[in-house]
């Protein structure tokens, strides 16, 4: 038992001290309010996928908090009630074709949110044609549902909350009169 402690122990110690591996300096999770993350979906198997493949990510020092909609009326309030949510994973299609165009065009244009990063999600590639979609509507990705791996996962998040924070960042700076 002691050994393999000490074997994670040197695993991690390495990792720390590889230059392309270590992290930025993490901020203890007591001062930091975790990234909203907001699944929308009509499938319950697609929020406990979600959770699950990004349970342990972290940026910038801090973990995830997942929020869950699985109708068009549920993701509305949720983005009203809740304005710092940094992420939505949006599935296209729920009761109807257009549910997940609805939501952006909600998010984007009623409450003017534009510091959130979108990823739509689509069950097959054909749903919506993903150039048209993505140039039409204020998304930050578009990704087949099938498609999604951990590691996928965990880039689109990286990518998605690196966009949020450089948004709100930029949003935030006053200018002095």
């Amino acid at each position: 038992m002691v050994m393999l402690e000490n074997l994670k122990l040197s695993i991690f110690t390495q990792k720390e001290n590889h230059p392309k591996l270590r992290s930025k300096e993490r901020i203890p999770n007591e001062l930091a309010s975790p990234w909203k993350i907001l699944i929308v979906d009509d499938e319950i198997g697609i929020h406990e996928m979600t959770k699950l493949a990004l349970n342990n990510f972290t940026f910038k020092g801090k973990n995830l908090t997942f929020l869950s909609a699985y109708s068009v009326q549920d993701a509305k309030l949720i983005t009203k009630t809740h304005s710092d949510i940094a992420l939505i994973f949006l599935d296209v299609i729920m009761e109807t074709d257009n549910d997940g165009l609805e939501v952006v065009e909600y998010t984007r244009k009623v409450l003017k949110n534009q510091r959130v990063s979108i990823v739509m999600r689509a069950g097959q590639s054909q749903t919506l044609p993903e150039d048209i979609v993505t140039m039409n509507y204020d998304l930050n990705d578009y990704k087949v549902k099938t498609e999604l791996t951990v590691e996928k996962f965990s880039t689109v998040a990286f990518q998605a909350l690196k966009t949020y924070q450089n948004k709100a960042t930029r949003q935030h700076r006053v200018i002095p009169h």
